[in-house]
């Protein structure tokens, strides 16, 4: 059954450029990825709603399949920014919905607590922070709030973000050089706190030499777009 609270119900004049693609990149997301796609599927705000398998050695593509969503196959692991930007790409949404594979005890009304205020021209950018889910992940959204992938935008964001730089180079680092366009006063944003809303952490996921090889290479690529040189 569908949370009342998420019905979306559109507004008058609503039209093509209204239309809302929900992206989640994952890489080798099997035993996670149908969870979050479940809490999508019944919102009929969401137009298209596309994985992007960044190069997965499991059964990811698959289970998205199983579960519903369209499914983007890249050959090769090339990062989550890559990711990210091949699905917006390849879809034709005006509004930008991302959220991350793994998350935990996702609902309708955490989804649309993230699109409303976009949908309504409130905020050109919206940004979930994570509160009262598990203590690890909500003291790293205490302490760097903006490397939260939980985001719903509008397309000329994405747009507006540096061509010259490769975004397989970028990798992790995505969510910094969004916030990068705030700082810079390109782009509205709004927080919205996802109470009660988490995810697994790398570490158990893939093990604690794994994942944390993998949260290295994510503090790598983060480190690399701040100290990168900005355009005046």
């Amino acid at each position: 059954m569908v949370d009342i609270e998420a019905v979306y119900i559109p507004r008058k004049g609503d039209s093509q450029d209204m239309r809302v693609t929900a992206i989640i990149p994952a890489h080798n997301e099997e035993k996670r990825i149908a969870t979050v796609i479940r809490v999508l599927k019944p919102l009929a705000v969401i137009d298209e709603l596309v994985v992007v398998d960044d190069g997965s050695t499991d059964e990811t593509s698959k289970a998205a399949k199983e579960a519903g969503a369209d499914v983007i196959r890249l050959e090769k692991n090339r990062g989550k920014a890559s990711a990210m930007d091949e699905g917006v790409k390849r879809t034709n949404g005006k509004i930008i919905l991302f959220l991350d594979a793994d998350l935990l005890n996702l609902k309708e009304r955490h989804v649309m607590d993230l699109l409303r205020p976009v949908l309504d021209g409130e905020s050109e950018m919206t940004m979930g922070v994570f509160r009262n889910g598990r203590f690890r992940t909500d003291i790293a959204h205490r302490i760097s709030p903006g490397l939260s992938g939980q985001r719903a935008m509008l397309r000329k964001v994405w747009d507006s973000l540096d061509p010259k730089r490769s975004m397989d180079e970028i990798g992790y680092g995505i969510e910094e050089e969004l916030q990068a366009l705030v700082k810079d006063g390109k782009v509205t944003l709004k927080k919205v706190i996802l109470d009660g809303v988490s995810q697994y952490t790398k570490e158990e996921k893939l093990g604690p030499q794994k994942g944390f090889k993998l949260r290295m290479k994510m503090y790598r690529d983060i480190i690399n777009v701040w100290t990168r040189p900005f355009k005046s």
